[in-house]
């Protein structure tokens, strides 16, 4: 992801950020807390067996600039002081993501850029790595790790 500053991102989801963050740059976005690392912004996301929201106190200790949580889990995220202004508050941190990447796609990349998408239940990993392969014969790009 090419930097963006914490208004920036915030700006895109519909929030606000705390004042003195405002001007911190991100360069990353995760879900995993174990991979959170500096410069990310973590996204709290409620899955079938584990919630996010848990995790970020522990985003935050491995260097995340801020996490994105749902205003619902306000009372449980468990940060107090300074570090509760590293969180942007949101009424759906899935939406949020996706409106933070359709925010990306459109003000940060080129607007001659393709994005290819690989969904399915099987086969995604592999996929993703052929057509990397594939393309990267003749194009120059990214493909997620």
């Amino acid at each position: 992801m090419i930097a963006m500053t914490l208004r920036e991102i915030a700006h895109a989801m519909g929030t606000e950020v705390h004042r003195d963050l405002a001007g911190t740059r991100a360069f990353r976005v995760t879900t995993d807390s174990r991979e959170a690392g500096p410069g990310d912004v973590f996204f709290a996301i409620r899955g079938d067996r584990f919630d996010g929201h848990r995790f970020v106190g522990e985003a935050l200790k491995r260097g995340a600039v801020a996490g994105v949580c749902g205003r619902s889990h306000k009372g449980e995220i468990g940060l107090e002081g300074p570090s509760a202004r590293h969180c942007l508050w949101v009424d759906d941190t899935v939406v949020a993501l996706g409106a933070l990447a359709s925010h990306y796609r459109r003000a940060v990349l080129p607007v001659w850029s393709i994005v290819i998408a690989v969904t399915g239940s099987n086969g995604k990993t592999t996929t993703k790595r052929m057509i990397d392969h594939v393309l990267s014969v003749a194009l120059t790009g990214t493909s997620s790790p």
